[in-house]
């Protein structure tokens, strides 16, 4: 199948901003003192201008500012070959996501303004100067509109990406007033520290599925390091925060929640407007992110902002975080985590690295079970996509029975739903049986519980069909789904 790339540029369109300097005035010759008066006021002025215009165009702080346009650097990013935005590059890529406004009445498009202003330079060359080639686009949202005119005082986000000769050299990024005009400043960025996935000389990792706490937070379940051993005392039912009991060791992580009533849909079409907002507020507002990136959590589309924040209060202590958000439509919840840590920190934790891991290894705790499509599928080869999944199960307990093993394990509630089983002609309900621990048996009121409504997020780990009936209408039907916690 064939992709859209990065559009090649033709030099002439690429002019088309070149002419962002100041206005050259000749001044006319005349044999008169007036006219010699009127030159050298002339001059004067032009150098005046020429000075003005100098001090209105620069390239620092990760924004380029020119006369006819503004181009702000939101995030880098570096893409290894084979990876989402570099699936068939040969090389790994420096991306760059970065916003362009247009200060002119000129048609101005993303792409021809990073084009005319930027490039990248890997200083690994001892005898020449080592360009960057341009890559592919990195971010398939910006498709159809990287060469889209933006209109004046409008912004337009895009993104650009630069082969990579290797993962050590800085990528040095050059501005100049337009192609061939004065150099405007340039700016380094280290990616080996980005490709290594470390933070400086954070290099050891706490992250062990073994040793993890683990948090069951809006329906998804986080596994995280038990170096944040420590309940804030300020928690509560909507905000849980964990730091380490170490001394010197200052660094949190925090999950929070709050209520969301609207679809999927709703939310997804509401995250850059969310993103756009939180970058303007609070302690974010007034930070440098790093990072700003689409993300998901338990496979729930979502969103991650990583920014440090500088010192504010004249003790010289910066701090870095990482802040996600998703939304988990089965419990009506945006989720939020956040990992945090500053620079009094005296351990050597990767606190970004180990917080990825646990955005990855995060898993959503249930899915509404949808008993007609089980009972409507006649095949054990259909179960592939049905067990091993976490259901959210609600219904009447029909039987509670307790543990039957000294370990307190092997309890069972069974449900009978309204659902009628076609594996027994839709004569009877297609049974549900839940495997409980003991604790998890007296949670939902042990014996007690027959007749009473449960509400439980439990794995679909068999289904029993019927395999002896000849009648085609009942044969390879549902009877039983078996459900429980085989981990």
């Amino acid at each position: 199948m064939m992709k859209k790339t990065l559009l090649l540029i033709s030099l002439l369109t690429l002019f088309i901003i070149a002419g962002c300097g100041g206005n050259q005035n000749e001044a006319k010759k005349t044999d008169s003192d007036t006219a010699n008066n009127e030159a050298t006021t002339e001059n004067t002025k032009e150098k005046e201008e020429v000075a003005t215009n100098k001090k209105d165009v620069y390239f620092k702080d990760n924004e380029a500012k020119l006369n006819d346009i503004k181009i702000k650097i939101t995030e880098t990013k570096i893409i290894k070959t084979g990876e989402t935005g570099n699936k068939y590059g040969e090389k790994p890529v420096f991306s760059i996501w970065y916003e362009t406004t247009n200060l002119s009445d000129k048609d101005i498009d993303p792409t021809t303004a990073w084009m005319a202003v930027f490039e990248a330079v890997q200083d690994n060359n001892p005898n020449a100067v080592n360009t960057l080639e341009v890559g592919g686009l990195p971010d398939i949202q910006f498709l159809d509109s990287q060469l889209e005119t933006i209109k004046k005082d409008g912004t337009v986000p895009n993104a650009v990406a630069y082969e990579l000769d290797d993962l050590e050299t800085p990528v040095t990024l050059i501005a100049t007033q337009g192609i061939g005009g004065d150099k405007l400043g340039e700016q380094n960025f280290d990616i080996a520290t980005e490709a290594s996935g470390a933070s400086g000389d954070r290099t050891v990792s706490g992250f062990n599925k073994k040793t993890n706490n683990k948090i069951t937070w809006g329906g998804v379940d986080f596994s995280y390091p038990s170096y944040f051993d420590t309940l804030d005392q300020g928690s509560t039912e909507t905000m849980k925060s964990y730091y380490p009991e170490e001394k010197d060791y200052y660094a949190s992580i925090l999950f929070q929640s709050v209520d969301f009533s609207g679809t999927q849909e709703d939310f997804n079409s509401s995250i850059p407007s969310i993103v756009k907002s939180t970058l303007k507020v609070g302690k974010i507002a007034n930070s440098d992110i790093q990072k700003s990136e689409k993300t998901t959590i338990a496979g729930l589309p979502g969103w991650t902002i990583t920014y440090t924040r500088p010192d504010t209060e004249g003790d010289g202590v910066t701090s870095t975080t990482s802040y996600s958000f998703a939304y988990n439509i089965n419990t009506g919840k945006i989720v939020m985590i956040s990992c945090t840590y500053d620079s009094n920190d005296k351990s050597k934790y990767d606190y970004l690295g180990d917080y990825k891991k646990v955005l990855e290894t995060s898993r959503l705790l249930a899915e509404p079970l949808d008993l007609n499509t089980i009972n409507s599928t006649n095949s054990a080869e259909s179960d592939a996509q049905f067990v091993g999944k976490h259901y959210r199960v609600t219904g009447i307990i029909d039987q509670a029975m307790g543990p039957s093993d000294a370990d307190g394990f092997n309890a069972m509630v069974i449900i009978q739903p309204d659902v009628m089983a076609k594996g027994m002609g839709s004569t009877i309900p297609l049974e549900i049986n839940i495997w409980l621990t003991s604790d998890e048996f007296e949670k939902i009121g042990g014996i007690s519980s027959a007749g009473k409504k449960i509400d439980l997020s439990v794995k679909l780990i068999s289904i029993s069909r019927n395999a002896n009936s000849k009648d085609p209408a009942v044969k390879g039907y549902p009877i039983q789904l078996e459900f429980g916690d085989s981990d």
